[in-house]
């Protein structure tokens, strides 16, 4: 801002009223000042949801393994009601949800995104403002997590659209679409959240894919002006100077190696994991966001050929994959899935893809194919696998090395797109095109069980699109032949499998984690209401009756379902509400001890119930008393779970970040669930168990800040811990509550002088209420257990009661506040305020003249609060009602007669790591700001003022020397 506000004049000085304390500017914030309210957030859940644009199939799966194509249909997968109770249900006290991410897609209505990038990057229904509005009705707060400079994953038509490559004006056009929409954002959502971060590099590593492309100080003018006590987080903060976009840094931990302190990337001991002064957000399933079993390739951005291995010549061109020769297969060895359980390798499954015959190269002969169940990801169609081709003449092909199994003639070129649907289901493999439900090929060999998959060209100019590769088993019924029947008369006919009494078994095949659908139609309940029909799965023996092994999925003609386990009975019925003398669609989900139950298309489960008794097994269809029809049957596989901690852990890194973190939240997990409610295996035990953990000394953590009396530095770990204690406080200073991690060997802790002189009149434990002996003197503070009392080895929470708040983190006297621009001294000036007797004007002065009217007390309130007082004046510092220069933001700064602060003689300190402070006044929620101004014209002296936080520069950063 140097040289922004103008010159300061002798005689605005001295003209005017006495400088008056009381309210703030209508404009600025109101209290608690900027910020303060983020730092008090502890326990945090991350959740990632995006979708993928129009028609882009979404790499995040719905709870069942089944995916969605584009925005609408991913947010009709909500149930937002359900979400709100699980998220409540677990303790946490904030949540950060991805918002306008990856594609630039967003839940909710966005008429910027509408009216700049055209339909099909927003939802009808508003998902985002649902969630903050019940997360907030349960006293949970909600941070948007948000990406401002990401179109290298938009396709090449919407960068051309937005102005992403265009440096015109600075990039003036994306520039003005993104503040256009971050603008909708804050004044849609703003005084809901607690805050918006920041994914990102912002531009400002070098990277020529992203430099100098973003405005940051625009950017957070236009947010800070909507909401000026927003809080704002980055990823690119502080090492690539984010400050000018964000006040706070934020951290990702995807694996343990993240940490960046030499950790390994499996390494899940969190008493090694470093405490953070900033929030880490950190994955401990398999990925920020819920992944299918699935693989989808949207070749609109070039990048998308990285997960293949590919032999000849393949481009991205035209958001299409184009090939002439050779092979490009689907080989994922790194990178976002990495150690997630994917395997490249698919055995059953369905392969969905688009392509078109662009060239036949002149010979009708040359085509484009897909490779399936191929050895290695190098292998060529002579190699090993199979191979399906399309030629310009219409011929389908499908073989092996050696053989042709199968041909069938179209009559179409192929010149136009096609899409194709490729089914393995053990040794069966039949071949669709479009919607149709007849295959053009159907064929059984069983050469090759399982392989690498992709596309393969010969000769052609072939371009391929939307890939989708799932792990699934399907039947439709064109014969028995995949059937096992154990009792009763069952005959497939007309794509239809129709069963009498007893059950019918897939041969040879056993699932463990899998969603099982099946279309079911009671034909004749043979006068009988009680009779049903339904699926048997985890049952232990091929030929196991229900009342054997495994549990039983039943329906009756009457709408009854129920979940029935061998050797135990039903687990639960319920009235599904529909008619099962009509065909409905029944699904059952087991995944881990999860089992849950749908009949249609419902969000919710009917039934929902765990037991562990069966993990895996053998899967098929019964009937008992009824003649029943079931069409469409499929075994697709659940989501890729993985929990790496225990409740234990969580729970003891979440209580040394909350000791830690001062710098915004403590800490977030990337528990992310699926859009319906349900968690991923492991996720919602884990969490529950953390919950029970946390109750008992809820006090202790959530709403707490980290200690002023037992610091602890960036970097310590639970295993370096002095004394074996992090520390945390009420905000208002009247509680200290200490977390024995380590503890000592007897029954007695001992700890040394508080940091900041705090004084402490009793201690109990925090479980239990039972009272703790409590000495404190010159040497140290020693809390003794009482009888019978033992150490967690989780964590034992000793409550203190303040008796005195002692200095703070930043109280002392004799102190030079030196701002970070140009190493000026702040000081109290002999000058006389407005023509006050007693209050006097502020003002920078060069190091070189730094005298004794440059020493400061700073003095500790309580509450976060100091008051600045002039040791040499004996005045303290204020940030006043006047305007500075007559401009409404920015506010006049003088010294008054030392006494009972009211908020606008009362500060906040604000760390930026190694940047220095801000310091925020109370009243008016602004920076003290060294100005570029001359101060009664001197040359070397400069003018001092209070600016929106906006402004946010390094004259707005000061240090504490003594």
């Amino acid at each position: 801002m140097r040289g922004a506000v103008g010159a300061v004049t002798a005689a605005a000085l001295v003209l005017g009223s006495l400088v008056a304390a009381g309210a703030a500017h209508a404009a600025t914030p109101s209290n608690p000042p900027l910020n303060s309210d983020a730092n008090t957030y502890r326990y945090g859940l991350n959740i990632t949801w995006t979708s993928g644009g129009p028609g882009v199939t979404n790499a995040i799966s719905r709870s069942d393994g089944s995916y969605t194509v584009g925005a609408n249909p991913f947010a009709a997968s909500f149930d937002v009601g359900r979400l709100v109770d699980e998220i409540a249900g677990m303790g946490f006290d904030y949540v950060q949800v991805t918002d306008f991410h990856g594609a630039g897609t967003v839940l909710h209505p966005s008429a910027v995104l509408d009216s700049w990038r055209g339909p099909g990057y927003t939802t009808t229904e508003d998902i985002i403002g649902e969630l903050i509005d019940g997360l907030a009705a349960r006293g949970i707060a909600t941070f948007l997590f948000t990406h401002p400079l990401d179109p290298h994953d938009y396709t090449a038509s919407q960068q051309d659209l937005l102005g992403a490559n265009d440096p015109t004006g600075g990039y003036k056009k994306w520039n003005d679409f993104i503040n256009a929409f971050y603008a909708e954002l804050v004044d849609t959502y703003g005084s809901r959240i607690a805050g918006i971060g920041f994914d990102s590099e912002l531009g400002l590593s070098g990277d020529a894919r992203w430099a100098n492309k973003l405005d940051l100080p625009r950017l957070r003018n236009t947010i800070l002006s909507r909401q000026p006590d927003m809080w704002l987080g980055a990823l690119a903060y502080p090492s690539l100077g984010g400050r000018t976009l964000v006040d706070f840094p934020l951290k990702e931990v995807f694996r343990p190696d993240w940490f960046g302190t030499g950790l390994a990337a499996t390494d899940y001991d969190v008493t090694k994991w470093p405490a953070s002064t900033s929030a880490p957000n950190v994955v401990t399933q398999n990925h920020w966001a819920t992944l299918g079993d699935y693989l989808t390739a949207n070749f609109n951005i070039p990048s998308a050929l990285g997960v293949f291995s590919t032999t000849g010549t393949w481009t991205v061109e035209n958001e299409e994959l184009r090939g002439s020769t050779g092979t490009a297969t689907m080989n994922l060895t790194a990178g976002t899935q990495s150690e997630t359980g994917w395997s490249n390798t698919f055995g059953d499954g369905r392969f969905t893809y688009a392509f078109r015959l662009a060239s036949d190269g002149g010979n009708a002969t040359n085509w484009a194919g897909f490779q399936f169940r191929k050895n290695a990801a190098g292998d060529s169609w002579g190699t090993s696998g199979y191979l399906v081709i399309f030629r310009s003449n219409g011929q389908i092909e499908l073989s092996r090395p050696g053989a042709v199994l199968a041909t069938a003639s179209t009559g179409s070129t192929f010149t136009s797109r096609t899409q194709v649907r490729i089914e393995t289901s053990g040794p069966r493999i039949r071949v669709y095109l479009g919607t149709e439900t007849t295959p053009r090929i159907d064929v059984a060999d069983s050469t090759y069980s399982s392989g690498f998959a992709g596309f393969a060209v010969a000769g052609a100019d072939a371009r391929f699109d939307d890939l989708v590769m799932e792990r699934v088993w399907t039947d439709p019924f064109a014969s028995a032949g995949a059937w096992t029947v154990g009792s009763g008369s069952w005959a497939a006919s007309a794509g239809v499998f129709t069963g009498n009494e007893g059950r019918a078994t897939v041969t040879g095949k056993t699932w463990a984690n899998s969603t099982y659908a099946v279309d079911l139609r009671i034909l004749d309940a043979k006068g009988n209401p009680s009779n049903w029909a339904g699926v048997q799965v985890r049952k232990q023996a091929q030929n196991d009756q229900f009342f054997d092994s495994g549990y039983l999925i039943y329906a009756r003609a009457n709408g009854e379902v129920c979940l029935y386990e061998a050797g135990v009975g039903n687990l639960a019925c319920a009235p599904s509400g529909v008619d099962f003398g009509a065909t409905q669609r029944l699904k059952v989900v087991t995944d881990g001890p999860a089992l849950r139950v749908y009949v249609g298309d419902a969000r919710t489960a009917l039934i929902d119930e765990k037991d562990t008794t069966f993990t895996s097994g053998y899967a098929g269809l019964s009937t008992s008393g009824a003649i029943a029809r079931f069409d469409d049957f499929t075994v697709n596989a659940a989501p890729i779970s993985k929990s790496r901690l225990t409740s234990a852990q969580v729970f003891r890194y979440t209580v040394l970040q909350a000791g830690a973190a001062t710098q915004g939240p403590g800490v977030g997990w990337s528990y992310s669930p699926f859009s319906d409610g349900q968690w991923e295996v492991g996720a919602k035990e884990t969490l529950a168990g953390v919950k029970s953990l946390m109750d008992p000394v809820r006090a202790s953590i959530i709403g707490t800040m980290p200690s002023n009396s037992y610091p602890r530095a960036e970097g310590v770990t639970i295993n370096t811990l002095p004394n074996g204690i992090v520390a945390t406080r009420k905000r208002d200073d009247s509680r200290e509550y200490i977390h024995v991690l380590t503890p000592p060997s007897g029954s007695s802790l001992a700890l040394p002088v508080p940091a900041d002189g705090k004084t402490f009149s009793s201690a109990r434990l925090l479980s239990t209420g039972a009272a703790v002996s409590l000495t404190q003197n010159a040497s140290g503070v020693t809390l003794t257990l009482p009888a019978g009392a033992t150490w967690s080895s989780t964590d034992t929470v000793i409550e203190l009661v303040t008796s005195s708040v002692g200095t703070g983190r930043y109280g002392a006297t004799g102190l030079q506040l030196v701002s970070n621009q140009d190493g000026y001294r702040l000081r109290g000036t002999g000058n006389s305020y407005l023509g006050s007797p007693t209050d006097f004007a502020v003002a920078g002065v060069p190091a070189a003249s730094a005298g004794a009217e440059d020493r400061w007390s700073v003095v500790y309130l309580g509450n976060d609060r100091y008051k600045i007082v002039n040791e040499y004046r004996n005045k303290m510092l204020r940030m006043t009602t006047q305007d500075y220069q007559g401009n409404a933001d920015l506010s006049a700064v003088a010294m008054v007669t030392n006494g009972t602060p009211t908020t606008s003689d009362q500060w906040v300190l604000q760390p930026y790591l190694n940047d220095g402070l801000r310091i925020v006044n109370v009243g008016f929620g602004r920076p003290l700001h060294l100005t570029g101004d001359a101060y009664l014209g001197s040359t070397t002296v400069r003018s001092i003022c209070g600016v929106p936080s906006f402004f946010n520069s390094a004259e707005d950063l000061w240090k504490l020397v003594g």
